[in-house]
């Protein structure tokens, strides 16, 4: 299993102008990690940092970047502009990442939360490149029940992180029939090795959330909905720390359907 490690995303070979866009090949896997830092809009006074990871798969034409996510390779979910110093991500130029001494491209942008929530963000996005190959092994996802995957080979994982406190959701997702389905968990407190049992809308125990979701039709045939949001389920966790996640689950569908299954993931180092 491949584990990407923020401190060492930069692999330009020697022949790459890391100062020039147009020079460079950008095809291979690049994560995508974002900073969102979130401040008492009345106030100015910081409160806190959310972060969030993704990996996308680039291949490069040129003037053109195709650029997909990694759960969805195969399929092109932008089509970027390359510029000597800049990547637009869309034709409106609000996605613009602009290329940086160390080879990284960098947005930022800021702006105000819906009213009632008086709160001012200010996004920090980084794409650095993890590597000039295609790498989409990062777990592994196996679901049984009306709706059945075995997925080991494209495994692709994202997650997102609070600065404060324990909590922190983890995604993982496979290609399925002409989508992909994800397993969601979100932790309310460090996760350990043993039994948990999640409760929706409980707030006792380490499982805050955990859902299973598919753009599929073929899902959607099978299970009556696109999103699996049991009442209750239980987690048998093996494996926990910084580098390796593993367990299992079983849970009851909303038509009494049984749904069981195992997943892995190597978890994205959070950035310093």
């Amino acid at each position: 299993m491949c584990t990407i490690i923020l401190s060492a995303c930069k692999h330009q070979s020697d022949d790459d102008d890391v100062s020039n866009l147009l020079a460079q090949n950008l095809s291979g896997t690049w994560l995508n990690s974002a900073e969102i830092e979130v401040y008492d809009i009345s106030t100015r006074d910081y409160l806190y940092t959310f972060f969030e990871a993704r990996t996308y798969i680039f291949q490069d034409s040129g003037g053109f970047v195709e650029i997909s996510n990694c759960a969805s390779f195969g399929e092109t979910d932008y089509l970027a502009t390359k510029t000597v110093d800049s990547l637009s991500f869309d034709s409106s130029g609000e996605a613009i990442f602009t290329l940086i001494e160390n080879g990284q491209l960098v947005r930022k942008k800021e702006g105000v939360t819906p009213p009632g929530q008086n709160t001012l963000w200010k996004l920090r996005s980084t794409l650095s490149k993890v590597s000039n190959e295609i790498t989409v092994d990062n777990g592994a996802l196996e679901l049984i029940g009306p709706i059945s995957v075995a997925e080991h080979d494209h495994v692709c994982v994202g997650q997102n992180i609070f600065s404060t406190g324990d909590d922190s959701t983890y995604y993982i997702s496979v290609p399925f029939d002409t989508g992909k389905i994800s397993l969601q968990f979100r932790l309310s407190a460090p996760l350990m090795t043993g039994s948990h049992e999640f409760v929706r809308f409980s707030d006792i125990g380490v499982f805050s959330g955990f859902s299973i979701a598919s753009n599929s039709d073929q899902f959607l045939l099978a299970t009556g909905t696109h999103w699996l949001l049991p009442d209750s389920a239980n987690i048998e966790i093996t494996d926990s720390s910084v580098d390796n996640i593993e367990g299992s689950f079983s849970f009851i569908g909303i038509g009494g359907e049984n749904y069981s299954g195992s997943f892995q993931l190597n978890p994205i180092d959070k950035p310093l």
